[in-house]
């Protein structure tokens, strides 16, 4: 046990004292929770993929219940993502292409543009229709940490013109805009895991977000494993505690992952 609470203090004073740094001995391996009606007691298990740099690929969702959606992320030969998309799990995934799929592009330091094609044709490559509903694009600021600090939809026909979304982060690097009124515990957000999910899923918080139950006001907190990291994540209906992760509308979510002991730099 106190190897246990050793490895702990270890990621989650590293990562403090970092805030821009992940603790990539800790992988997300799944995600766990109930499925969807009609399938509401049936265990679905979204599974992860990793590359040989240990960045995701594939998110895929092979339970029973298979309500849940896959998810995958390609990577150019610099090793800079270039696509992030959404299918459905097999046998629908097979023939009606994605959902949503983002080409990413890097144009100049501290700028990404990010072209979001909905319902495309293919899973990859994805093909444009003729319809500009439903393809736009998104232009990313990132600050000097890497962190998304706002957005710019152009050409895209059912939002505002020139669409602008600000991202704003208190001193504990946890965001406070676009979330307003959210309150973060004092542990391991899982995306800092990696950078890929950060950026995927525009969170690049230190901490998690803790729903609060409107009905009754309380508070519904994680519980951690010995790293620090959320082994079950409590939500209620509406308040995403954690953006897509809560994939599977499970209350609570369970999360599983591999994890190594710290070395280098964060063995001290």
């Amino acid at each position: 046990m106190l190897l246990a609470e050793s490895s702990c203090r270890k990621a989650f004073d590293y990562i403090c004292n970092n805030p821009d740094d992940h603790i990539s001995f800790c992988r997300v391996t799944q995600i766990r929770g109930a499925g969807f009606f009609p399938y509401a007691d049936v265990v679905d298990t979204l599974t992860f993929f990793y590359n040989a740099k240990g960045d995701p690929i594939d998110m895929l969702d092979r339970s029973t219940a298979r309500n849940s959606q896959d998810q995958h992320w390609r990577y150019d030969n610099h090793d800079r993502l270039i696509a992030f998309y959404i299918t459905f799990p097999p046998p629908l995934g097979t023939s009606t292409g994605s959902l949503t799929y983002h080409k990413y592009a890097y144009p100049r330091p501290n700028w990404v543009m990010d072209t979001i094609i909905n319902y495309s044709t293919a899973d990859w490559p994805p093909t444009y229709k003729n319809n500009k509903d439903e393809a736009y694009i998104e232009a990313r600021l990132m600050d000097n940490r890497g962190r998304i600090i706002k957005t710019y939809s152009l050409d895209a026909p059912s939002l505002p013109p020139q669409l602008i979304t600000v991202y704003t982060y208190d001193a504990n690097s946890n965001l406070v805009v676009p979330y307003p009124g959210i309150t973060y515990d004092q542990m391991i957000n899982p995306y800092r895991t990696n950078g890929v999910f950060q950026f995927t899923y525009r969170d690049y918080s230190l901490n998690n977000k803790i729903a609060i139950d409107p009905g009754t006001v309380q508070r519904k907190v994680p519980t951690y494993n010995p790293y620090g990291l959320p082994v079950t994540l409590p939500s209620v209906p509406s308040i995403f505690v954690l953006p897509v992760f809560d994939a599977m509308n499970s209350n609570p979510i369970y999360i599983d992952y591999a994890c190594s002991m710290p070395k280098g730099p964060i063995d001290y």
